[in-house]
């Protein structure tokens, strides 16, 4: 499921060469959303390592609603 988020964020922004740096901040906010859900689902599905997985987990669900809803201060953070 992540190796399709990555093909299709690098097709846009490839395709969007002008307006790459919001492209980039999107992307890198669904990235994030996407990777946390798994790791959340992922680390409540297990025995082993629960906690540190869920936590990883919640910790990138933050920040890609963070990149999401703020896209600018993502950005000037990146950098």
């Amino acid at each position: 499921m992540i190796a399709l988020v990555n093909i299709f964020g690098g097709v846009v922004i490839i395709a969007t060469r002008f307006i790459s740096l919001g492209a980039l901040a999107v992307v890198l906010g669904v990235y994030w959303l996407v990777a946390g859900v798994i790791g959340l689902l992922g680390g409540l599905a297990r025995q082993e390592g629960r906690i540190e997985r869920a936590s990883i987990g919640l910790l990138s669900l933050v920040a890609g609603l963070l990149a999401l809803l703020l896209p600018a201060v993502s950005l000037v953070a990146l950098v």
